[in-house]
């Protein structure tokens, strides 16, 4: 059929999976600095205002979920935007708040969980590790001081490098099981990790030197996260 304009000053957007809702920001007519979102859906495809403020914003990989940072003020627009995160259903309808001051979130493989990084610091380029399970889970925080971190393929697993500033300057990589209690430490002074195709390992450089230019490769079964890493 014959294309259908959705709207003016488009920034980002983003369909969902089963192509059934397209979300989209728009420049604010209210706050030009801004951005607002919107989510249009088949078969109409007429727009609905979902929040202001839009900064980042995904479907979950079963297309159930919106999660959106929202409410951002200019001043929270620079090089790394931090606000509320909101999650809700796909078409746009009222979601529930999970944090204030999101700078990233990712959905797990699963859909099942989201995890995200909030109480953010621009001048760290850190914040506080959190996951909450979908759809009414409260958020469990995780680990603090945590520049990045990482869903396994399988969604069991969030792996994480957090800085640790006692008894002497390190980053560790730490590895938390979805539902558990707390985070497990895998290995001090991790530069970069990443798992295989199916989330059964976890590979982590170490024992670097050259500023990390030359480090030893560590791989570690999830299976058994407790074993020494060969």
């Amino acid at each position: 059929g014959a294309p259908v304009k959705l709207t003016e000053q488009a920034g980002d957007f983003a369909a969902s999976p089963d192509s059934k809702h397209l979300a989209f920001t728009r420049r604010s007519e209210r706050v030009r600095s801004t951005y607002d979102l919107l989510v249009a859906g088949a078969p109409g495809w007429s727009p609905r205002e979902v929040a202001a403020g839009a900064g980042r914003f995904a479907f979950s990989p079963d297309s159930k979920w919106l999660g959106r940072i929202q409410d951002q003020k200019p001043e929270d627009m620079g090089s790394v935007q931090v606000g509320a995160l909101h999650v809700g259903p796909a078409d746009g309808t009222e979601g529930r708040k999970l944090g204030s001051r999101v700078a990233q979130f990712e959905f797990a493989p699963t859909s099942a969980a989201i995890a995200m990084l909030d109480s953010f610091e621009g001048s760290a380029g850190a914040g506080v590790l959190a996951v909450a399970d979908l759809p009414d889970g409260k958020p469990r925080r995780i680990g603090a001081r945590v520049p990045n971190f990482d869903w396994s393929p399988d969604g069991k697993w969030v792996a994480f490098v957090a800085r640790i500033f006692q008894p002497i300057y390190t980053i560790d990589l730490f590895v938390y099981r979805n539902g558990d209690e707390g985070a497990l430490k895998l290995h001090p002074g991790v530069f970069g990790y990443d798992y295989d195709r199916k989330g059964r390992f976890l590979y982590f450089r170490t024992n670097c030197l050259n500023e990390g230019r030359a480090c030893d490769l560590m791989k570690l079964s999830l299976s058994d996260p407790k074993a020494p890493p060969a």
